[in-house]
């Protein structure tokens, strides 16, 4: 993952520091500097960001908490409750959730697998700050990028 703050991504955000909410993301990574990386990012852009580090702590989240969530940035990779069947049990609960997937596999057919099961899209590791920023946004208002 890049840490680095790109122009495309100050761009993204020019104008709509931490004063402008743009919604609420519930942010799933197990890997703490990761965890950081993406409260700081998107905060910094405006969003209200929660945090989970396992599966089990993202369902139990969302589960009290799905009303204000806008978003589910879902890391794919997770101990306690792998990200397939967490993405299950959002779904499950919520079939219009925004989950975005985030994977480092590039297999066509678990990425179909991906989708098919509730996923709005998916994030490919290692991305960009701007890449992150986009795929939100653009989830977020039912396009995508």
């Amino acid at each position: 993952m890049i840490f680095e703050r790109s122009r495309a991504s100050a761009a993204v955000g020019q104008g709509k520091g931490p004063g402008t909410y743009k919604g609420s993301i519930l942010a799933v990574e197990d890997e703490e500097i990761q965890r950081e990386f993406l409260e700081i990012a998107l905060e910094e852009n405006g969003y209200k960001v929660i945090l989970a580090a396992d599966g089990l702590e993202a369902v139990k989240i969302y589960s009290n908490r799905k009303k204000e969530i806008d978003v589910v940035l879902l890391d794919m990779g997770l101990p306690k409750m792998k990200g397939e069947k967490v993405l299950s049990e959002i779904v499950g609960t919520n079939p219009g959730a925004k989950v975005i997937a985030v994977t480092g596999s590039v297999d066509r057919e678990v990425l179909a697998g991906i989708l098919r099961n509730g996923a709005v899209d998916y994030l490919l590791k290692p991305y960009l700050t701007d890449e992150l920023l986009l795929k939100v946004n653009h989830v977020l208002h039912g396009r995508r990028p």
